[in-house]
C-alpha cells in the first residue's frame, strides 16, 4: 500500500512539473517566437502583423544615456554618442568605458521601433511592469505618463512602483520611445523588468491573465492560511497551524505587493518606503514562520538546534529593516539570500535524511520542500537579473501546501480510523463495564435480599423463640413450683420425666427454628447428587418399616411406572435432605392415625400429567384435616387438631419441608376429604420424563 501510494504522489509530482514546464517553455517559445533582435536601439518588425503574433518582449541594446534626462528634441539632433546596454537588467550591472556605474543616478533610455505602413491607425500599448524607481514615458515626443518622480538628486525624486499599461495609437510607422528614469533609493536601478509591446487586445488580455493567475494564488494561499488560523482557533495547542497559517499570510502579502501590485491598487495613498518595507517583512517573518512551523513537524534534535539559530537571525534582520530605511536594507540582499540558502539546503538535508530513516511522510516533505526551495532560489537570483524567469515563490509555497495537504489528510484519516478503533473498544468496555455493573447490581440486590431474608429470620427466630418456649417454661416452671411448695411429693418421678420431656421438646424446638431460619435466609448448604431415585424410596421405606413393627399401624410401599419400561430415573437431590421431608410426613402420619390404619409410601415414575418430574406421596387414613386448616398447613408454628385436642409439637416440620423441596425445584401439597385421611406430597424434577399411562405396582 506504501510503494503504490508512493507511486502515486510521484507521478503526481512529475505531472505538476511536466505541466509547468510546459506551461513555461510555452510562453518562452511564444515570446522566442515573435522575439525581433534590438540592435543598436532599434526594433525592425516590418513584414510582421502586429495582430497576428503575440506581444513582443522589448528586450536587446537599448541606448542609454547615464547622467543626463535628454527630451526626444534633442535627442533627435543625434549630437550626443549613446552607449548601448541591455535591457532588462539593473544599470549597476552596466560597464561604461570599462568602469561599472553606480546603482544610485540617473539616466535616459531609447528605443526606435519600426512597423509596416499599414500598422499606422492600430491600437496598442506598452506594458510596463516595473522601473526602478521612477520614471518619465515619451512616446513620439508625446509625453504619455509618469510613475513617481524623477530627479537628478535623491531629494528631488520621489519614489514609486506601479505596472502600468500605456494604450496609444499609430500615427506613424516608426515608434520613438524615451523612458526617464531615476533611482537614489535601493539597490535596483532602471528597466530591470521586461517592457512589452504588442496591439491593445493583446496587451490587456496578457495582463488580465496576469492578474487571474496572481488572483488565483493570492486567494488559494489565503484560503489555506485562514483555514489553519481556525483549526488553532478551535485547538489552540496545536501551533503546527499557527505557523503555517502565518506563512500563509506573509506569502499572501509578499505576493499582493508584488508583479501587479494589488496592495498598491487597495491601497494607493501608500508611502513606498512603507510598501518596500513590507515586502521585505514578509519576506522574512514568512520564512521565520515556515522554518518554526517545519521545526514541530520533523523531530531531529540538530535540526531544533539549527533552526533556532536561523530564527534569530531572521528576527534580528527583520528588526533591522524596521529601522533602517530602504537605501541601507535593500543593499543587504545577498545577505538575505545566503540566509534563506543555508536554510532550504539544511531542511533539504534533514528530510532526506528522515527519507533514508523512512519516517511517515519523509517522501511527501521532500518532494514539496525540494519545489519550494527551487522556487525560492529562483526568486533569490530573478530579483538580481540573474536568472529570466518569473517570481515563483507564491506557486511553490501553493504546490508545498497542496503536497502538504495530502500528507495531513492522510495523517488524519489514520488518526480518525485510529479514534473509530479507539470509540469502538471503548464502547465495548462501556458495555462490558454496563454489563459488569449490571451483573454487580443484581448481586448487590441478590446480597442485600439474602441479607434481609436473614435479618427477617433471625427477627422471626427470636420472635419464635421467646413466643414457642413460652409453653413448656410455662410447665416446667409449674411443675417446679408445685414441688418447692409441697403441692406435688418430691419423690414423684412422673413430674420429673414431665420436666425432661419439655426440656428435650425445647431443644427440638430449638434445633427446628435453627435449621428453618437457615432455609429461609438461604444460609443452608445442600450437597446434590444424581441419584436412581427407585431404588432410593425403597431404601428409605424398608428402614422406617422396621419402626412400624413396635405399633398397630400397617405400612406399604406403591410404584407407579410406565408398563414394561426398563427406565431409570434420575434425580439431582439433597439425599440426607429428602430423606428428612420424607421422614417428617411419615411421624406426622403416625401422630393423626389411629391404632389399626395404615400409612402408604407411593411413588409415581414420572407423575401423572407431568413427565419431567416425579410424585412422592405419604397417604394415611387418619380422620384428615379441616378444609379450613389446609392453606396453614404448611406455615411455622402452624398445630393441627384432632378434635379439640392440639397435638403437642412445634409446628416447625412441615415449614422445614417446605423450605427443601422447594430448593430442589418442586412442589409440596396436600389433599385432605373430610374423614378420609390426608395425603402429603410433594415433587421433585428429574432429567427426562416419560408420559404415558402408569399401572400400579404393589409391592
Amino acid at each position: 500500500m506504501s510503494n503504490k501510494l508512493n507511486i502515486y504522489f510521484i507521478i503526481t509530482f512529475f505531472l505538476i512539473i511536466v505541466i509547468s514546464l510546459q506551461g513555461c517553455s510555452l510562453n518562452k517559445e511564444l515570446q522566442q517566437e515573435n522575439r525581433q533582435e534590438i540592435k543598436a536601439g532599434n526594433l525592425d518588425v516590418r513584414g510582421e502583423k502586429l495582430a497576428d503574433i503575440s506581444p513582443i518582449p522589448l528586450e536587446g541594446k537599448w541606448e542609454f544615456y547615464w547622467q543626463q534626462f535628454l527630451i526626444p528634441k534633442s535627442l533627435d539632433l543625434k549630437t550626443i554618442s549613446p552607449d548601448f546596454v541591455n535591457v532588462p537588467d539593473t544599470w549597476s550591472h552596466y560597464e561604461l568605458e570599462a568602469e561599472t556605474i553606480e546603482k544610485y543616478g540617473y539616466a535616459t533610455y531609447r528605443l526606435n521601433i519600426l512597423t509596416d505602413e499599414d500598422e499606422v491607425g492600430q491600437s496598442v500599448a506598452l506594458y510596463i511592469p516595473g522601473v526602478a524607481t521612477a520614471y518619465d514615458l515619451w512616446i513620439n515626443g508625446k509625453h504619455r505618463t509618469s510613475v513617481g518622480l524623477v530627479g537628478d538628486t535623491r531629494e528631488k525624486m520621489v519614489p514609486k512602483y506601479e505596472p502600468q499599461i500605456i494604450p496609444f495609437e499609430l500615427e506613424h510607422s516608426e515608434l520613438d520611445v524615451v523612458i526617464h528614469v531615476s533611482n537614489f533609493h535601493q539597490r535596483k536601478s532602471g528597466l530591470w523588468d521586461t517592457i512589452t509591446f504588442g496591439t491593445a487586445d493583446q496587451i490587456m488580455n496578457q495582463r488580465g491573465n496576469n492578474i487571474f493567475i496572481q488572483a488565483f494564488i493570492i486567494g488559494s494561499i489565503f484560503i489555506i492560511g485562514f483555514y489553519h488560523l481556525m483549526i488553532f482557533v478551535y485547538r489552540n495547542k496545536d501551533l503546527s497551524s499557527l505557523f503555517l497559517a502565518l506563512t500563509c499570510f506573509a506569502v499572501t502579502l509578499r505576493t499582493l505587493i508584488l508583479k501587479e501590485t494589488f496592495f498598491v491598487r487597495l491601497f494607493p495613498f501608500i508611502n513606498w518606503e512603507i510598501m518596500v518595507s513590507l515586502e521585505y517583512l514578509s519576506n522574512v517573518i514568512g520564512i521565520l514562520f515556515f522554518l518554526l512551523f517545519i521545526k514541530r513537524e520533523i523531530s531531529n534534535q540538530k535540526f531544533h538546534r539549527l533552526s533556532i539559530v536561523y530564527a534569530i537571525i531572521l528576527i534580528i534582520y527583520s528588526l533591522f529593516i524596521l529601522i533602517t530605511p530602504a537605501r541601507m536594507y535593500t543593499n543587504t540582499y545577498v545577505f538575505f539570500q545566503t540566509i534563506i540558502l543555508l536554510i532550504m539546503g539544511s531542511l533539504v538535508v534533514v528530510i532526506i535524511y528522515g527519507v533514508k530513516q523512512k519516517k511517515e511522510g519523509a517522501f511527501l516533505q521532500l518532494i514539496a520542500i525540494t519545489v519550494l526551495a527551487l522556487s525560492v532560489t529562483n526568486d533569490l537570483f530573478y530579483y538580481v537579473n540573474l536568472l529570466s524567469t518569473d517570481e515563483l515563490v507564491s506557486v511553490g509555497l501553493l504546490f508545498y501546501l497542496f503536497m502538504q495537504s495530502i500528507h495531513l489528510a492522510r495523517k488524519y484519516s489514520q488518526s480518525y480510523h485510529q479514534t473509530e478503533k479507539l470509540s469502538h473498544e471503548l464502547h465495548q468496555l462501556n458495555v462490558s463495564l454496563e454489563s459488569k455493573v449490571a451483573t454487580r447490581t443484581k448481586e448487590l440486590k441478590v446480597a442485600l435480599r439474602n441479607g434481609q431474608k436473614i435479618e427477617n429470620s433471625r427477627r422471626r427466630l427470636l420472635a419464635s423463640v421467646s413466643h414457642e418456649l413460652n409453653t413448656p417454661l410455662t410447665f416446667i416452671q409449674g411443675y417446679i413450683k408445685a414441688m418447692l411448695d409441697g403441692v406435688v411429693s418430691r419423690d414423684d418421678s412422673s413430674y420429673l420425666r414431665a420436666v425432661y420431656r419439655d426440656t428435650q421438646m425445647m431443644v427440638h424446638m430449638i434445633d427446628d427454628l435453627q435449621e428453618l431460619s437457615k432455609l429461609e435466609s438461604g444460609q443452608m448448604y445442600f450437597q446434590f447428587k444424581e441419584v436412581n431415585i427407585q431404588p432410593f424410596i425403597q431404601e428409605i421405606f424398608e428402614e422406617q418399616k422396621s419402626i412400624f413393627h413396635e405399633k398397630d399401624l400397617q405400612f406399604i410401599y406403591e410404584e407407579y411406572v410406565q408398563p414394561a419400561h426398563n427406565h431409570t430415573f434420575i434425580c439431582s437431590i439433597d439425599p440426607i435432605r429428602i430423606k428428612q421431608v420424607i421422614s417428617n410426613l411419615i411421624i406426622n402420619a403416625q401422630k393423626f392415625t389411629p391404632d389399626g390404619g395404615m400409612i402408604k409410601l407411593e411413588i409415581e415414575l414420572p407423575a401423572q400429567g407431568n413427565g419431567d418430574e416425579i410424585k412422592i406421596s405419604v397417604i394415611d387414613t387418619g380422620i384428615g384435616i379441616n378444609q379450613e386448616d389446609l392453606p396453614y398447613v404448611f406455615e411455622r408454628f402452624y398445630k393441627i387438631r384432632q378434635g379439640d385436642e392440639v397435638k403437642r409439637g412445634a409446628g416447625l416440620g412441615l415449614a422445614i419441608c417446605k423450605e427443601i423441596v422447594e430448593y430442589h425445584g418442586g412442589i409440596i401439597g396436600v389433599i385432605s376429604p373430610k374423614n378420609r385421611g390426608s395425603s402429603f406430597y410433594f415433587t421433585l424434577p428429574i432429567k427426562g420424563g416419560i408420559e404415558s399411562e402408569m399401572e400400579s405396582i404393589n409391592s
